[in-house]
């Protein structure tokens, strides 16, 4: 999770998840997010996508 905002009803950034969830180590978890957030008073806009693989030690 990341915060470049503090009070999301005035600058919320979404993320959606678009593959399944990562069950198998060298599985991969999608994501996109897009938002806004606040630069020393200036509003500004995020968007992107992430593709994390999952690794042998993470079994969550």
């Amino acid at each position: 999770m990341f915060v470049l905002s503090g009070d999301f009803a005035t600058h919320p950034i979404v993320a959606s998840v678009t593959s399944a969830n990562p069950s198998n180590i060298g599985d991969y978890l999608e994501f996109t997010f897009s938002g806004t957030f606040d630069d020393n008073g200036t509003t500004r806009t995020i968007s992107g996508e992430c593709r994390v693989q999952r690794d042998a030690d993470q079994n969550y």
